[in-house]
């Protein structure tokens, strides 16, 4: 009965380990070299110039991030684990800077040190992301992850798949089934305006990133 136990509960403790691609390991290589550095987290804000709901818009993000299963790593002394992700204890964070002389500006510049600070592998979730109303109607929505669980494409399909479950939630609609696909146009389907542009100095991913693109959640 002891033996059965034990063989049990070491099947729970190791159930959630994760082998990592080539390319991933290269990453994580990279990053124990120099731990402090942020070399390897990339992102991206998209403007939304239009009604926005952010309630509809946390909604989207915590509906894909689950989804996302490759999103949610840790990696600890004994390799890669896949970390649980409680969609209903996600919220998505807010600011406000439309009072400042430079709205966009000074939201911009949140996530400049955002993604200039180094993330603990075996801590830290490995994405995040700001919503940052700029004006009346106007907002920067920030996405940022380290390049171990996303590539550039693979932020693309993040994108768009947001985009989609909004969209669905907005016009009270059952939300489509995720879908691998190309990566997204510039316009919501009967929504706003939502261009995506990287901070200077970031990273986008590049040939040696995960091929997140492989799968229907990156």
């Amino acid at each position: 009965m002891a033996g059965s136990t034990t063989t049990h509960a070491t099947r729970a403790e190791h159930g959630d380990r994760r082998d990592l691609t080539a390319a991933q390991a290269g990453v994580l290589a990279a990053q124990r070299i120099d731990p402090g550095s942020p070399a390897h987290n990339v992102g991206q804000y998209v403007r939304i110039d239009g009604p926005l709901r952010p309630e509809l818009l946390e909604a989207a993000l915590r509906r894909t991030l689950a989804e996302a299963d490759g999103l949610h790593l840790r990696i600890t002394e004994q390799g890669a684990r896949q970390a649980p992700f409680d969609p209903e204890g996600w919220t998505l964070a807010r600011l406000d800077t439309a009072d400042a002389a430079d709205p966009e500006g000074a939201a911009v510049d949140l996530v400049r040190r955002q993604l200039a600070r180094p993330l603990d592998l075996a801590a830290d979730p490995l994405h995040g992301a700001l919503l940052v109303r700029t004006g009346a109607d106007a907002h920067l929505w920030f996405q940022w992850f380290h390049h171990l669980v996303i590539d550039g494409y693979g932020v693309a399909l993040f994108t768009r798949r947001v985009a989609e479950v909004y969209t669905a939630l907005a016009a009270g609609a059952d939300v489509p089934r995720a879908r691998c696909g190309p990566p997204p146009s510039s316009r919501m389907p009967n929504g706003p305006t939502w261009p995506a542009r990287r901070p200077s100095g970031t990273a986008p991913g590049g040939a040696n990133a995960p091929p997140a693109g492989r799968r229907c959640a990156p």
